[in-house]
Formats: structure tokens, C-alpha cells, sequence
């Protein structure tokens, strides 16, 4: 019983650790944040930090990488959920919508890194891979879409593209997260896959 409350305060700690250091990564760079200062926002000392991370090159690659495998199972459950492609689609952009103005930081963060890939080669590696795994992912969804004349004709690898940029811009956007702009954000998203006028129920 010991053991299992110890592993359970330890895996809230490394939480709180991973949760302050998104948010001073987010606001000053790798650089310019320091073990110290993420040590005093959890409330533990510089050291403890270390027994979680070796290096602070190791949290950093945390903060951003360990929430990729949760991410690409909220879009797999989002893209599975609804009758018609159009449905599907419309579930996938209003959940990463949502998931993207309640946690932009962790975004800009993203976008942190993915502009600096010779500084950050490994996380690139592998936020590049996810990216496309995630157009791989959303193709076919598409192309069903065409075939049903739900969707208008178009290049689904570019459509796939065009909508994972606007998807990611929004976090660089800074807009209060409400249900007015979650409607008018999700509104102008999926018309990047262009929805037929006369089975799009969404404006």
C-alpha cells in the first residue's frame, strides 16, 4: 500500500513539475527559464527537479513530447465519432478547437520548437512525424467525403494540410476561449475540407 500512494505522489509531483515548466517555457524560451525558477513555482527544491529529469534538455523534450500519444488518441476518438465524413470532420475540428484555445500555451510552446529544429533536432524529429501521421490519419476521411459528394473535389493531401495550419495558427491567436468563438472558429475550419452547401448543416 506504501509503495502505491509513494508512486502516486511521485507521478503528481512530476505532473506539477511538467505543468510549471510548459508554462515558463512557454512564456520565456528555453533558454531564458531556468531549473530554479520552475523548482520554486512547484514548491520543492532545485535538486528534487533532477530526480524527475536529468537535465533540463530532458524536460523540455517531456513538456512537449509526453503529451503527443494522448493528443493522437483524442483525434483518433474525435475523427471516429459521427455517421458520415462530414459528421466525423466536424467532431475532429470542434475538439481540437476547444483542446487548442484551453491549452495554448502547450501549443506555443509546440510552435517554439518546431521553428527552431537545428536547436531542438530530436523534438522536431518527432513533432514532424506526428504532424504527419496525423494527415495520413485524416486522408482517407476526406477522400470518402469526395466520393460521397459531401465535399467538394480538391487535393485531400493539401486540404489535410491547409486545415492542420489554420489548426495550429489558432493557438498563436490569443482569443478568449468561449462558446461564440469556438462556434465561429469551428464555422470557418471545416470549411477548409468544403463541405457541400446543401448537406452542411453547420453554418
Amino acid at each position: 500500500m506504501a509503495r502505491t500512494v509513494n508512486k502516486k505522489l511521485r507521478d503528481e509531483r512530476r505532473r506539477k513539475i511538467l505543468d510549471a515548466a510548459t508554462v515558463l517555457f512557454a512564456q520565456h524560451g528555453f533558454s531564458q527559464s531556468t531549473i530554479t525558477q520552475i523548482a520554486k513555482a512547484v514548491g520543492v527544491s532545485h535538486a528534487t527537479i533532477f530526480l524527475y529529469f536529468p537535465t533540463k534538455d530532458d524536460l523540455f523534450q517531456a513538456v512537449i513530447l509526453e503529451p503527443l500519444d494522448t493528443t493522437k488518441k483524442l483525434y483518433l476518438s474525435l475523427m471516429s465519432q459521427g455517421n458520415s465524413p462530414l459528421e466525423r470532420l466536424h467532431s475532429l475540428v470542434r475538439g481540437q478547437i476547444h483542446r487548442s484555445l484551453y491549452n495554448a500555451t502547450y501549443l506555443r510552446l509546440v510552435q517554439y520548437a518546431l521553428g527552431q529544429p537545428e536547436r531542438f533536432p530530436d523534438i522536431a524529429k518527432e513533432l514532424n512525424h506526428y504532424v504527419n501521421r496525423f494527415v495520413h490519419d485524416i486522408i482517407p476521411i476526406i477522400e470518402e467525403g469526395q466520393r460521397m459528394g459531401e465535399l467538394s473535389p480538391g487535393d485531400p493531401f493539401y486540404i489535410a494540410w491547409a486545415y492542420f495550419s489554420y489548426y495550429n495558427g489558432i493557438g498563436m491567436c490569443y482569443l478568449e476561449p468561449n462558446e461564440e468563438s469556438i462556434n465561429e472558429l469551428v464555422k470557418n475550419g471545416l470549411r477548409i475540407f468544403g463541405p457541400v452547401e446543401k448537406v452542411c448543416n453547420y453554418d
